[in-house]
């Protein structure tokens, strides 16, 4: 398995915001995340249940798999089906890109944790290239701002 599976991983994810942009050409953003979510979640259950573990989780993890079910997958992934109507697939993978940056700064202002000058000089690197890439796509009338939010 060695380097296979991260590999397959990598292409796969670096190819889903393509993937969506060529399907919303065929589909509604809803129509196409419920049924990518349908199949994954067919997928996953049953590689679970052939794993041998039973399907339910235990007790204690409902309520933090519920949060992180509406943040990640019906506020998130449900704002990028609908941005990724008007913003080039390239452009939206260079936001995705900045959502380690966007937990580092959750991280400092609201666990207080303290930030080291590497990780602000890598904060402001990663702002200027995503203000770059925004300006040249909102200038050339590729994206329109609400997109990029």
């Amino acid at each position: 398995m060695g380097i296979m599976l991260p590999l397959t991983f990598t292409t796969l994810w670096a190819s889903a915001s393509v993937a969506t942009k060529w399907g919303l050409t065929a589909a509604a953003p809803l129509t196409l995340a419920w049924t990518r979510f349908a199949v994954a979640g067919i997928l996953l259950s049953v590689g679970w249940r052939l794993s041998g573990r039973g399907l339910r989780p235990p007790a204690g993890y409902w309520g933090p798999l519920m949060l992180l079910g509406f943040l990640n997958t019906t506020l998130y992934l449900g704002a990028s089906f609908v941005a990724l109507q008007v913003v080039p697939a390239g452009l939206f993978n260079l936001f995705v890109a900045a959502n380690p940056f966007l937990v580092l700064l959750l991280s400092r202002f609201w666990l207080k944790r303290p930030l080291l000058w590497q990780q602000w000089s890598g904060f402001g690197i990663a702002v200027a290239g995503l203000g770059i890439g925004a300006w040249q796509s909102m200038t050339g009338q590729h994206a329109p701002l609400w997109g990029l939010v």
